[in-house]
């Protein structure tokens, strides 16, 4: 599918505990969403898949712009680098 990039988000000894996602939108060029596994929880990747598009969705159909604040502060670098990235994807398209 080429109208979203996902990213895992991998703890130190490298087992994944999330997940950001770009998904091309038809009124922006994109937008982000974002899932974390609580501590408590056993990892699932369609259900972290499930939550971070439905999040890229959401932010879409409000009319507020995304912001850090709306994110977990641990996941701030790999938002960061998942728009850095999707601004150089989808402007290719």
């Amino acid at each position: 599918m080429r109208d979203i990039l996902i990213k895992y988000v991998r703890d130190k000894s490298r087992k994944p505990i999330g997940m950001v996602v770009a998904v091309k939108q038809e009124k922006e060029p994109f937008t982000l969403g974002w899932s974390l596994c609580n501590k408590k929880d056993k990892w699932n990747r369609d259900i972290a898949k499930k939550i971070a598009i439905g999040r890229a969705y959401n932010i879409s159909h409000r009319d507020e712009v995304f912001t850090y604040y709306d994110v977990p502060e641990s996941l701030h670098d790999e938002v960061h680098n998942m728009n850095v990235r999707a601004n150089r994807y989808f402007k290719g398209d």
